[in-house]
């Protein structure tokens, strides 16, 4: 559809369809690997947002899915992903496709600090995933939580 990175490989990953649109990620050299959409033309074929400013990649290189589980899915008709920011480390964030609606979800680790959500599940109206307590290594290993668009607070299982 287009050349995301005229001096090399893209390296597409993470592929996931969401009503008529392709979401993955992608890298180029200005960007680093970054959350891209297409409707399968040239026009409609671009970067949602640099979450991670600069070169710097938003997205590990595509970690196994069997040993991180699925950091892309649908849930509640948006773009649910693990994504590194400057701001905030890995954390979730969501998206419409749009740049306004590109948002982080949760900072479970304040701060620059990772939660690190990996095996994100979509289960009736939540959203599930598991997470570290204390970043860079984490004493109480993994926990399960859920979210949910209430006026609760995240739970944890």
């Amino acid at each position: 559809i287009i050349n995301i990175n005229m001096n090399g490989s893209s390296y597409p990953r993470n592929f996931i369809l969401h009503e008529d649109i392709l979401y993955f990620t992608a890298y180029n050299e200005q960007y680093g690997r970054e959350l891209w959409k297409s409707d399968g033309t040239e026009m409609g074929t671009y970067m949602i947002m640099d979450i991670y400013a600069g070169q710097n990649s938003t997205f590990d290189w595509g970690a196994p899915v069997d040993f991180f589980g699925e950091q892309i899915i649908i849930h509640n008709d948006m773009v649910y992903f693990t994504a590194n920011s400057q701001e905030y480390g890995y954390e979730i964030w969501h998206t419409d496709g749009t740049v306004q609606g590109t948002n982080i979800l949760l900072d479970l680790n304040p701060g620059t600090n990772s939660s690190y959500p990996w095996w994100l599940t979509s289960f009736g109206d939540k959203l599930y995933f598991t997470a570290a307590e204390i970043d860079p290594y984490p004493t109480n290993g993994r926990q399960m939580y859920f979210y949910w668009d209430n006026p609760g607070p995240v739970i944890e299982i």
